[in-house]
């Protein structure tokens, strides 16, 4: 491409290249996480989930690279648009390379580099600075087309951080699904402390004090229930034959815990 060409182009708007950038990733994430969904069923040794995010990682860079070389991935020729240099030519292997370096710089810290594109004049991210790229589109769009693309990635962008919120309220992370296992295994020990407060005194106790006590140590016990749950959240209930103990989790991920005893013995096998 000529450079005295480069002028004829529009610099693509930034919710072209977000659906272009989309289009591109949906195939890597429905791909990852039915690989992680398979092989978790299956025998595997230490690192499994590492190895995947690295083989994905790479084949997602050699993607990004083919598509630079030729000018467009195909979430870019689906939205009409087109990467080439800020000289007006195509990208070469040096730029290509950089370029798809260069997403593995924009995309920490939420997506950073690409929202240096909302302020570039040009709509240039971060990777199209590194490697002196530019998007263009191929053919300007009419203000329908281009409103219609807007209202698609603005809906887009709201289901992502909508669908993102509803998940982080509803589902647990890996390190909210370590609390309440050691949540439980601490209403455990507390079951055991209300057994052999029985064994003593003949009935259960809905008194914290009695089953601090009977701990042995009031101040570790004290300590380790204040850390771990939320203290106006916690009830016990008990009479001479049951026992009920209800606690609620502090974190964002606050959901309320329960264990009731006696527990009823296991059948006997045959």
């Amino acid at each position: 491409m000529p450079e005295e060409r480069i002028l004829e182009f529009k610099p693509a708007r930034i919710s072209e290249r977000f659906l272009a950038y989309i289009l591109d990733l949906i195939p890597f994430l429905i791909g990852y996480a039915f690989c992680i969904r398979r092989f978790r069923s299956l025998p595997h040794g230490p690192g499994l989930g590492v190895r995947l995010t690295l083989l994905f990682l790479g084949a997602y860079f050699i993607y990004e690279f083919f598509g630079n070389l030729f000018g467009a991935t195909i979430g870019k020729w689906l939205m009409g648009v087109r990467v080439i240099g800020t000289d007006g030519r195509s990208l070469g292997l040096f730029r290509s390379l950089l370029r798809a370096a260069g997403y593995f710089i924009s995309t920490p810290f939420f997506n950073l580099g690409f929202i240096v594109a909302l302020f570039h004049p040009e709509s240039r991210a971060l990777h199209d600075l590194l490697a002196g790229t530019t998007v263009v589109e191929l053919k300007p769009k009419t203000p329908a087309q281009a409103t219609l693309v807007f209202t698609a990635a603005l809906a887009l962008v709201s289901l992502i951080y909508g669908g993102a919120l509803y998940l982080s309220s509803v589902e647990p992370t890996p390190a909210d699904v370590v609390a309440m296992r050691q949540a439980q295994e601490a209403l455990a020990v507390l079951g055991r402390i209300e057994e052999s407060y029985k064994a003593s005194h003949g009935a259960y106790t809905a008194s914290l004090m009695d089953l601090a006590r009977a701990s042995g140590n009031v101040g570790t016990f004290r300590d380790s229930l204040l850390r771990m749950f939320n203290p106006d959240d916690f009830v016990i209930e008990a009479d001479a034959e049951h026992y009920r103990i209800q606690a609620r989790l502090k974190g964002p991920w606050a959901k309320p815990v329960a264990i009731e005893g006696p527990e009823q013995p296991a059948p006997a096998s045959r």
